[in-house]
């Protein structure tokens, strides 16, 4: 063939079939489906480097949404405009935040807990007391306030002996 080749006509095509020289590996364009399919071994390779800097830059780049049923490998920056939903989180690595971490809504809540480098270490943020519980030493540095203007609330200092406190 050294001409253009069509197979079928607009709105009335046929499947076409290319085999690889693998057992169960083809590309089939499914005129039903209107779907190009890679199946078995077959793989579609993009060796052009140009970068994206948005939706419609970059080697590969599609209107629609993109479905992956397997493990996605970013091999440098990732970068998501909008709001990301996942359902679990493993970092590996340092995590910078350059702007406000919310967790939870007002009166919605979520517990938050921070561990130290001392087995058996925390701060605990306990959404259901309200409270914060640090099962760790406290060093203050600093004004520690107790209440707002005018309205002040008991601090008890507790010692090591039961019901021992200032």
């Amino acid at each position: 063939i050294d001409a253009t080749l069509s197979v079928g006509i607009n709105d009335t095509g046929y499947d076409v079939k290319f085999f690889g020289a693998t057992a169960s590996a083809y590309m089939l364009w499914d005129e039903t489906a209107d779907d190009l399919i890679l199946a078995g071994a077959a793989a579609i390779s993009i060796d052009a480097t140009t970068d994206a800097t948005n939706t419609t830059s970059g080697t590969f780049h599609t209107d629609g949404g993109v479905g992956i049923a397997k493990k996605l490998y970013v091999g440098t920056d990732l970068d998501v405009n909008g709001t990301t939903n996942l359902d679990a989180v493993d970092i590996d690595g340092a995590t910078q935040i350059d702007a406000t971490l919310t967790v939870g809504v007002d009166a919605t809540g979520y517990d938050v807990k921070m561990f130290g480098d001392t087995t058996g270490k925390y701060w605990l943020w306990d959404e259901s007391a309200d409270k914060v519980i640090a099962v760790s030493d406290l060093q203050q540095t600093g004004t520690i306030t107790v209440g707002v203007d005018g309205i002040g609330y008991d601090v008890k200092l507790f010692g090591a002996t039961a019901s021992a406190y200032l």
